[in-house]
């Protein structure tokens, strides 16, 4: 299922699960008044991706 040279999709599935239960669980909201925790993880899968990104347009 996954390309092992590739870890992202697993990355990715992790913030998902990380999201939904906190916003399940937690109440954590992705909107205008989100608690510092939630933004936090965004600003890092945001981090992650642009970072690869750049990563490989560079290769």
């Amino acid at each position: 299922m996954f390309d092992s040279s590739n870890p992202l999709p697993i990355v990715g599935l992790l913030f998902a699960v990380v999201g939904v239960v906190g916003y399940v669980v937690f109440g954590w909201r992705f909107g205008g008044d989100s608690s510092a925790v939630a933004n936090a993880l965004a600003l890092v899968a945001v981090a992650i991706a642009v970072s690869v990104t750049v990563w490989r347009r560079r290769r």
